[in-house]
C-alpha cells in the first residue's frame, strides 16, 4: 500500500510517513427533515444535498512531517480551508477535498512522534 498525500499545485506535497490508522471511517452526511404528523404518519422532507467526508487519523507521525504538514496548509494556496487540495489515500485514489474543521491539533505522543485527525469534504 502506498503512504496517502496532500497535494496542490504550487504547494511541496506532503507525504505521511505512515497510513491511516484504522478503522477508517468515511461518513455520509445527508440533511433531511424528519418529523410524525399528530395522526402519527412520519414525513421527510429531503433537502437533495448530501456530503461525504473522510476521517484522517495519523499516529506516529515524524517532527518533519509535523512541519510538513503545517507549511502546507499555512501555504497561501491552500490556507487552510479556503482551498481544495487533491488526498491520495492508501489505496492510490485521488479525491478533491476541503479541510473541515477550526483546529489543528497535532500531539506529541512520545518524542518527536505526533498524531492528529483532520476531518476532509470529499468534493470530488
Amino acid at each position: 500500500m502506498a503512504l496517502p498525500e496532500f497535494q496542490k499545485t504550487g504547494v511541496t506535497t506532503v507525504t505521511f510517513d505512515r497510513g491511516r490508522v484504522f478503522p477508517i471511517s468515511e461518513p455520509i452526511e445527508v440533511y433531511q427533515h424528519r418529523y410524525d404528523t399528530e395522526g402519527l404518519n412520519t414525513k421527510v422532507i429531503s433537502y437533495n444535498v448530501q456530503n461525504d467526508f473522510i476521517n484522517a487519523p495519523f499516529t506516529g507521525l515524524s517532527a518533519a512531517n509535523k512541519t510538513a504538514l503545517e507549511t502546507f496548509f499555512q501555504h497561501v494556496n491552500v490556507n487552510w480551508s479556503e482551498s481544495d487540495f487533491t488526498f491520495v489515500d492508501e489505496n492510490s485514489q485521488s479525491r478533491t477535498v476541503r479541510l473541515w474543521q477550526d483546529r489543528f491539533n497535532m500531539v506529541e505522543n512520545s518524542p518527536n512522534r505526533f498524531s492528529v485527525s483532520f476531518l476532509l469534504k470529499d468534493e470530488s
